[in-house]
């Protein structure tokens, strides 16, 4: 019942909305139909931004999938009125990224970092892009240009000690995993894994795992 309730809501949202029609099954926007300088960006993008963490903790795929349709259709008028907002660019990404198109999801990064390459909160979730998919290298680049550029917290330290370690280059690996304990001390599984990293030049009995 409350998944009806749900889907009921959020198909009268996207019936409702004269952005789009639907057509064979998808979304059509008509652009010439709108002039979109007269929306108010802010209640669009906080009720985007709404659906798109709703989507992210969702474990009905149905739901994920309608949470996501409406997010998307907010964000796209968002980059109507501004086609330069980095952070609406970055949420289109991610969207892209939990449907796993993986171009898509590259696109709109590489849009993000050519208006603001230095921007810490694209490069940490480009680098953490990476990392889901395993490509420390890539991962290691962008969280450190992240890092460099004033973007810290637990999980950026966590994740580039975790890419340190699989790269094989343990001083920093131990280094990272210092920092990211300093972040969140109930995380006390990580005192173990301090100190199973070993000095330099001392043998190290853990697994690198590829």
């Amino acid at each position: 019942m409350f998944l009806k309730i749900v889907l009921s809501v959020i198909s009268v949202f996207l019936i409702s909305s004269p952005a789009f029609c639907v057509k064979s099954g998808g979304v059509e926007y008509h652009d010439y139909l709108f002039d979109y300088s007269h929306f108010d960006p802010e209640p669009l993008k906080s009720e985007a931004d709404s659906w798109l963490a709703g989507a992210v903790n969702e474990t009905n795929d149905e739901v994920k999938n309608a949470l996501l349709h409406q997010a998307m259709k907010n964000y796209y008028i968002l980059l109507k009125i501004n086609p330069g907002d980095v952070d609406v660019l970055n949420k289109r990404a991610l969207i892209y990224d939990v449907q796993d198109k993986n171009l898509l999801a590259k696109s709109f990064f590489s849009r993000s970092l050519n208006i603001e390459k230095d921007n810490p909160e694209t490069n940490y979730l480009v680098g953490d892009y990476f990392f889901k998919r395993r490509d420390f290298k890539r991962a290691l680049r962008y969280f450190s240009a992240a890092y460099e550029n004033g973007y810290s917290g637990f999980d950026i330290n966590y994740k580039l000690a975790v890419v340190y370690e699989k790269l094989g280059d343990l001083c920093n690996a131990k280094h990272f995993y210092q920092e990211a304990y300093s972040f969140d001390e109930s995380k006390t599984e990580l005192l173990d894994k301090i100190q199973s990293i070993p000095e330099e030049n001392e043998e190290y009995h853990g697994t690198i795992r590829s």
